[in-house]
This record gives C-alpha cells, structure tokens and sequence, in this order.
C-alpha cells in the first residue's frame, strides 16, 4: 500500500512539473534595425504589421496585400508625411489547444498618428485552438503644425490580446514620420548659382565679341 502511494504521489508532481509545451510558442520578427528576434509567448498570441506602400498598394482589398505587410519600417524605408494614410493589420492567433473566451484586443496608435477607419478596441469572443482572427487599422499622419518633437519622428504602434485564463501578449510595428516631404537631392547644392554662371558667361562672350569688331 505504502509503496503504491509513493507511486501515485511521484506520477502526481512529475505530471505537475511537466512543461506544458501546448501552452507556448515562439514569435519571430524582423527588426529595422536588422537582424531578427524570437520572443516565447502564451497560448494567445498577437501580431502586429504595418504596410509598405513602396511595394504596392496599401488597400486590404488589393490582390498581393499580405505580401506587402512587414514588421517594422525604419529610417531607411519609406518616411510618412502629414495627411499619409498607414495601414496596419492586427493578427491574433490561438496556438494552444483548447478554446479561449472573452478574447479583447486593444491597439493604441502613437502620438503622431489619428485613426481613418477600424476598430482601436474590439471584442473576439471565444478563439479555438488554431484559430486565427485578423484586423486592419487606417490611421493617418496629424498635420505638421502638431508634430511636437524634430523634423523626423519614428513611433511604434502597440497592439494587446487579452483572454480568460491566459497570459496577455503585446506586439508593435515601428514607423517613421517626416514633418516636411523628404526630396532627394539633384546636382550639387549650389544648383542655383548655375544660371548665373552661365549669363554672366554668355555676356562675357558677347563682351570680347564687341571688342574684337570695334578694332
């Protein structure tokens, strides 16, 4: 008797100490900055993207637009301007195996962005295991007289899964704005000395011209 109680109670602490490998998963994103980092996270998972209108068109409806969304847009991507629209899709994933109720997701845009369209708060209600839901966000760059920091500002947008009786997960996807339209530089940047030059050349020429007749 004695020694199938040890049995049971030794079954009983192994089943309690054994990782629950359902519960978790790892995440993997690219950073601006290069590189590339995995996160473990819970059985409820969020995704956050951001569209890169370099690659094509931003609009959800549009054919390829998935192919189009990226993790993060840095300082050597496309910079926003005011009134440029940004579209960001919010991705929640059930990666467990059992069912999760009162799913909520909560996104909150940086302070240099407005919201065009969808929802910044919205309730999923009950996930299934496997199951995954996706959301797009429209949000517009604020006019330039608000931008209160310098001419360029890089700001995340942070999006948040909660659930009953799960860990809560957070993701973001990074943007960068410039107050004022960024144009490349064309030719040398005295660019406008150049059409003085050439009319003081051409007067000289007419100059010497002169002389030489008059002789």
């Amino acid at each position: 008797m004695k020694k199938l109680l040890a049995i049971s109670t030794f079954a009983f602490f192994a089943l309690l100490l054994t990782p629950k490998q359902a519960l978790a998963d790892v995440r993997c994103e690219s950073q601006y900055g290069g590189g590339q980092v995995c996160v473990t996270t819970g059985q409820l998972q969020v995704n956050k993207k951001v569209c890169d209108p370099d690659k094509g068109s931003c609009d959800p409806t549009s054919a390829g637009f998935s192919d189009r969304l990226i993790d993060n847009l840095g300082l050597s991507s496309r910079r926003f301007t005011p009134g440029d629209n940004i579209t960001f899709r919010i991705e929640v994933k059930n990666v467990g195996s059992t069912t999760i109720n009162n799913v909520s997701v909560t996104d909150t845009l940086p302070a240099h962005l407005e919201l065009v369209s969808g929802d910044l708060s919205f309730n999923i209600g009950s996930l299934g295991a496997g199951q995954v839901v996706s959301r797009d966000i429209v949000a517009k760059v604020v006019s330039a007289d608000k931008f209160t920091v310098g001419s360029v500002a890089c700001e995340v947008n942070t999006a948040t899964v909660t659930g009953d009786g799960v860990p809560s997960d957070s993701n973001t996807a990074q943007i960068c704005m410039s107050k004022e339209a960024v144009l490349p530089k064309a030719g040398p940047e005295n660019w406008y000395a150049l059409p003085l030059l050439s009319l003081f050349a051409a007067a000289t020429g007419l100059a010497v011209r002169r002389t030489r007749l008059s002789k």
